[in-house]
């Protein structure tokens, strides 16, 4: 007696197979309950699908037909969220945005597989566990009332709608995280021409890391250097773009430092990452400034 039957597209052997074992560690635990009727999993690649079996004897619909479609639901969740996510952001982000270069769709999946995984504004309360109760249910639901029978594709493209909307807005959230990430690097990348184009006007610069986020500049006799303003288009562009500290950025460019020492136990700060991206080959992180340090002036010896 078929009880539940799970189809798929054609020509997806690989993924039937994927779905079989989830569904197999869905049932799992039923093999240890009494009084459940004995089953078993028929794989028909030809037909795209997977079919549950059981002997009419000892199978009672009143009695066991909502537990089956709820770990078969199970099973269900966990492939859809586990191996179908991410195809399924792809060809959301292939059908709403116009991206063609497959490194940029990549760092978009990537941008949205981290969102999903890790939460944020744009991922608040949709965690995976979530993302696999709300499927589960739908999906039980579902199972109930086609008498256990289930087209994957179709279920997904027509049934979980609010689902589908929450991936949608992680792919939203994701394309404009990463239009802002690479004018960010645009940004970045004419501040290296800019230097480049630069005669050194200092030797060093000595750059100190003093408390929280705040930094000093120094010359190479430890003297403090004076705030300074650089080009007025630079300047204007710092306030607007940066994401660290204008002030210090700004202050670097207009010395055009030889070498820039800079003096931190945080070398991983953001700051310090987009000095090191600008100022390409010239920054240098002190080996003497390390966690537990008493004092940064003893790097003047």
């Amino acid at each position: 007696m078929e009880l539940i039957t799970i189809g798929m597209s054609p020509l997806q052997e690989q993924a039937i197979w994927k779905l079989s074992r989830c569904l197999s560690e869905a049932f799992a635990p039923l093999t240890m309950e009494p009084g459940l009727p004995s089953l078993h999993w028929d794989i028909d690649p030809d037909r795209s699908e997977i079919v549950c079996h059981a002997t009419t004897a000892t199978y009672s619909a009143d009695k066991h037909r909502e537990t089956l479609c709820r770990q078969a639901a199970l099973g269900i969740a966990e492939y859809i969220t586990g191996d179908l996510e991410p195809v399924t952001l792809r060809r959301l982000i292939g059908k709403h945005y116009s991206y063609q270069d497959p490194e940029d769709v990549r760092k978009i999946e990537e941008y949205c597989l981290k969102l999903l995984r890790d939460g944020g504004e744009a991922g608040s309360g949709q965690d995976l566990t979530k993302r696999k109760q709300a499927v589960a249910r739908e999906a039980t639901a579902y199972l109930m009332e086609h008498s256990g029978s289930m087209h994957i594709q179709g279920f997904l493209t027509f049934r979980l709608a609010d689902y589908r909307a929450v991936l949608r807005e992680i792919v939203q959230y994701a394309v404009d995280e990463f239009v802002m990430e690479k004018q960010y690097q645009d940004f970045l990348a004419l501040l290296r021409y800019f230097v480049s184009t630069q005669e050194p006007r200092l030797p060093l610069v000595h750059l100190v890391h003093e408390e929280a986020a705040r930094f000093r500049l120094y010359d190479s006799d430890f003297e403090p250097l004076e705030y300074q303003s650089s080009d007025r288009l630079v300047s204007e562009m710092l306030e607007t773009e940066m994401q660290a500290d204008d002030r210090i950025v700004s202050s670097l460019i207009a010395s055009s430092p030889q070498r820039i020492l800079i003096h931190t136990t945080e070398p991983e700060l953001q700051v310090v990452a987009t000095i090191e991206s600008i100022f390409h080959g010239r920054v240098q992180i002190c080996s003497h400034c390390r966690p537990g340090a008493v004092n940064w002036e003893d790097c003047r010896s």
